[in-house]
């Protein structure tokens, strides 16, 4: 049951947070008063090591506690040149992230939409919400 379980939770993870071409908006929208010093701000605060803290399916809700249970983990480094790594299991996802989106390195079009807040980094691409907290600077 735990494998299953395991299994499941990668298989959601991957499929739903860096395989969603096509999900994304693909216009190019900016927002008003987004200036690059209030991002260049945001991405110091946000550089740092964060590990998974919850993550849900709409279906299922799973926490840190079974997380680690599962004996998975999910780490994302993200550095304040506004490239980023996703590291799970034995895979590395590059990434690089605006004031919005985190994005693919080798799909620009594969993206999902993040929020900042209390040191807590969340990407949701309206179906699976995965939410990482900052363990280290």
């Amino acid at each position: 049951m735990r494998k299953y379980f395991k299994g499941l939770l990668v298989l959601v993870l991957v499929l739903s947070v860096f395989t969603i071409t096509g999900c994304g908006n693909n216009k190019d929208t900016k927002k008003k008063d987004n200036s690059s010093k209030t991002q260049e701000v945001k991405k110091k605060d946000m550089a740092g090591t964060y590990n998974l803290l919850e993550m849900n399916d709409g279906e299922n809700k799973y926490t840190e506690e079974q997380i680690k249970s599962l004996e998975m983990s999910y780490v994302l480094e993200v550095k304040d040149d506004g490239t980023a790594i996703l590291k799970y299991d034995d895979n590395e996802q590059k990434l690089v992230y605006d004031s919005e989106y985190f994005t693919n390195k080798d799909d620009e079009n594969d993206k999902v939409k993040y929020t900042y807040k209390d040191k807590i980094i969340t990407l949701d691409d309206g179906t699976v919400t995965m939410s990482f907290k900052k363990i280290n600077k």
